[in-house]
């Protein structure tokens, strides 16, 4: 048997203490079940046990339907004579339960007695009004209208809402139409057009009360001196209105005279109140100056209004500048915005720091923060807001986390209160020991407290150099860094001294404290060079990297092979860094040729290295040692030579030692000029941060790529060249070297040179002897004749070529 067959089991039964029991048991999601709402509510009120579970479910089911007046009526009865604000509530909902429900002989009793006793606001009895009218019960809805509309002050908004729906349960009573008469005579006696539209929407004389109204709602906007929003010219102020039949003639102040028919008018002209956004900007620049200056909350009041939603920070201020506010005044003059808005009944905020109209009741951000559950969440929100909290809030704070045993909670509260909250008793009481500090590091660097926290560690804990000298590397980087740091400025230059010593005979254990030790010597910090030079510091670099790839390439783990990429990024960074200049003073350093030649096989070696990254660096290394680039040429030659003798290698072709010395100068260009003058637009475009949005960036990059494939393809070409002399060519038959004349079958003459596919050019009539017209002539002499694309040509004779250019 489920849980869910239990609890109805139970229920049958009416083993209350049971099913209570049963019911606490459930997951979330097993009690969202009605039948098992209700069966528990049952067992509650059945043992007289109203806990805090009981409402939370009664309210969860009076939510999922407006249909619920038994069970709102169980709410409004319990806190009768006990919470009056919350009885009202329940009360107002109980009648709207009615009203859906149709439910109308309750509910005209109810209603009557609640406006006698003014339990109901009249927005309340509004809202009710509303639901009869929907339902279909005009009678009803039209009674409670006219037992409340004549208590009401016409310039209450809700005079005229009342009226609308008035005139929505019976549009042909003579009395209604009086009553909107008086209504407008009342409150626009100011208008000057005022009789004239009286007259123009026929209110006194209409067949349809309702267009009537339409009409007169349309144009009594729209009046001298008042501000509207025009779709093609934007703000602009009323000079004159004159009326003609269903035309409405409009003159603005700048002289501009537009008519509109009055069915459209309100589509393309917007009255505007005067303290609208727009006027402000079109005609009261001054007066909003000022607003800002007295009252900022109400001026981002009046920006809410205007954008009708909620705005950030940065959508705030494309309203307030350069309108209102210079950009060089900003900042300041946001500080104090943010101020008034915090502490301002009328703005809110949301926890994404969205600002927003007030709309509910006046809840501090502070209030809706500390109703997040998850703390580390919480804290973080309240991080955010901790410079803006006034002295109440502050304590309000407190108290909500007094009693938690959480360092972030107890470092928030330190911050507020600096001198009543202590870090060592702290460190005492709830890490405890030494050996479990690690698991608070986060939080202490997060607070800042980083340097303190290790000066009370030493005080209270004995041994503490000794376990942090072994335990070191279990802790983030961060705090290895710093850690380091605080012996070097706290006279403990040994101890530091050490760790490194440590760290660098065993860069594998490590790497992570070892890189962090060869940023800083590299800046001259934690010693420097004095007790390892900077060109084994780089050999070390690359053995690390070397070890991290090949263990990277080996990982099936996907989080471990992802920590391996982490750890190869930030020794690229490293060897990269200050424009490669480290590196570059790393290679001047190293002496003999030797070394530099073991420190390019070592770059060589490394698989997951970015080609643009391996070839610049070598290109350094080349250009301190050019006779190691001399060696490569040779080694080069000593290869061309050996394919010469093997024949039939399928990737080499023949080429002149002219252009072979182009395009190995060409190479030595690309290395030593290009790539390095590319990899310095990269670094000064790194500068500019903000790479997402970096063009310079990007191309630098993309050129990058581009010479890298380039310097790739390039080197493999020269590799598989073979260089021929032109002095050993016969000129007998065609081959590469020769000059040859061909004729077609309409007796047109053509010459061709054919030579490698690096100097072919088809412009000067010099053909590779491996394309297609290459090959059909390769080995044929004078005489001959060859087919080529559906033609036959005759040789009309065969030379050695003399000179190609």
């Amino acid at each position: 048997m489920s849980k869910s067959e239990e609890i109805q089991e139970l229920k049958r039964e009416k083993k209350w203490d049971e099913l209570i029991d049963l019911f606490k048991e459930l997951s979330d999601k097993g009690k969202k079940s009605t039948a098992i709402i209700r069966a528990y509510i049952d067992a509650c009120e059945n043992t007289r046990k109203f806990d805090e579970d009981y409402f939370t479910y009664l309210n969860y089911l009076i939510n999922k339907s407006e249909k619920q007046s038994p069970l709102v009526k169980k709410l409004m009865d319990y806190y009768e004579g006990k919470d009056e604000i919350k009885y009202k509530k329940y009360y107002f909902k109980y009648l709207k339960s009615l009203a859906h429900e149709k439910s109308y002989g309750k509910l005209e009793e109810n209603i009557l007695e609640a406006l006698e006793n003014k339990k109901l606001s009249n927005d309340e009895i509004y809202e009710i009004a509303v639901i009869i009218s929907k339902k279909g019960n005009k009678e009803l809805a039209s009674s409670i209208i006219n037992l409340v509309i004549n208590d009401i002050d016409m310039k209450d908004e809700i005079y005229y809402k009342f009226l609308k729906l008035l005139l929505d349960t019976d549009p042909n009573d003579k009395n209604i139409k009086m009553l909107f008469i008086d209504y407008y005579k009342n409150i626009y006696k100011e208008h000057k057009n005022l009789d004239k539209l009286l007259k123009i929407s026929k209110l006194m004389i209409c067949d349809s009360l309702k267009k009537a109204v339409k009409v007169f709602e349309d144009l009594i906007l729209f009046d001298e001196d008042e501000y509207v929003y025009h779709q093609n010219f934007g703000t602009g102020k009323i000079e004159k209105v004159d009326y003609i039949f269903d035309d409405v003639k409009i003159r603005f102040k700048n002289n501009t005279v537009k008519k509109f028919k009055r069915q459209k008018l309100n589509n393309i002209v917007v009255h505007l109140d005067k303290n609208d956004y727009n006027v402000y900007r079109f005609d009261r620049i001054d007066d909003f100056k000022n607003l800002i200056k007295e009252s900022p909350d109400k001026a981002v009041y009046v920006i809410l209004k205007k954008a009708n939603k909620k705005l950030s920070q940065k959508e705030l201020k494309s309203f307030f500048v350069p309108y209102f506010i210079d950009e060089k005044d900003w900042l300041n003059e946001w500080k104090r915005i943010k101020r008034a808005c915090e502490k301002s009944p009328i703005i809110t905020k949301d926890l994404s720091y969205n600002y927003a109209i007030n709309k509910g009741g006046g809840k501090s951000i502070v209030d809706e923060i500390l109703k997040i559950t998850d703390l580390k969440r919480r804290l973080f929100e309240l991080e955010k807001i901790q410079n803006d909290l006034d002295e109440e809030e502050k304590k309000q704070i407190e108290s909500s986390f007094k009693t938690i045993p959480n360092l972030r909670a107890f470092f928030f509260l330190k911050k507020i209160f600096p001198d009543k909250y202590d870090l060592e008793n702290f460190l005492r009481e709830q890490v405890a020991a030494k050996e479990r500090l690690n698991g608070y590091m986060n939080d202490i660097v997060r607070a800042k407290y980083i340097y303190e926290t290790f000066k009370i560690a030493e005080n209270i804990w004995e041994g503490f150099d000794d376990y942090m000298e072994t335990s070191v590397s279990q802790f983030s980087p961060f705090v290895q860094e710093q850690y380091i740091e605080y012996l070097y400025k706290n006279d403990k230059k040994d101890l530091a001294e050490k760790i490194i010593k440590d760290t660098l005979d065993d860069i594998y254990l490590h790497p992570d404290l070892f890189l962090i030790v060869v940023k800083n010597k590299l800046k001259g910090a934690w010693g420097g060079d004095e007790e390892i030079g900077i060109e084994r510091l780089f050999e070390k670099l690359f053995e690390l990297y070397e070890y991290i790839s090949i263990e990277a390439n080996n990982e099936q783990d996907k989080e471990a092979r992802q920590l391996y990429q982490q750890l190869m990024q930030k020794t690229r960074d490293l060897i990269r860094s200050n424009n490669f200049a480290f590196f570059k003073k790393a290679v001047s350093s190293i002496g003999n040729e030797n070394r530099a030649r073991m420190l390019i096989r070592q770059i060589d070696r490394i698989e997951n290295l970015p080609v643009e990254m391996q070839v610049t660096l070598k290109g350094m290394v080349n250009e301190e040692f050019p006779d190691i680039e001399k060696e490569k040429e040779i080694e080069i030659e000593k290869k061309i030579d050996k394919k010469k003798r093997e024949e039939g290698a399928l990737d080499t072709f023949f080429t002149l030692k002219s252009t072979y010395n182009e395009k190995v100068k060409l190479r030595k260009h690309i290395l030593g000029v290009e790539i390095p003058e590319n990899s310095k637009r990269i670094s000064e475009a790194v500068a500019m941060g903000d790479l997402s949005e970096n063009a310079e960036y990007k191309a630098a990059k993309e050129k990058q790529r581009m010479l890298s494939h380039k310097i790739k393809v390039l080197e493999d070409e020269i590799n598989n060249a073979i260089v021929k002399e032109l002095d050993d060519i016969k000129g007998d038959f065609v081959t590469f070297g020769t000059e040859v004349k061909l004729k077609d079958k309409k007796g047109e003459e053509f010459v061709y040179k054919v030579l490698g596919p690096w100097e072919s050019n088809i412009e000067k009539n010099i053909i590779s002897y491996n394309s297609d017209i290459g090959e059909a002539l390769e080995g044929k002499k004078t005489g001959e004749k060859i087919k080529l694309r559906d033609d036959e040509y005759t040789i009309l004779s065969v030379k050695k070529l003399e000179n190609y250019q």
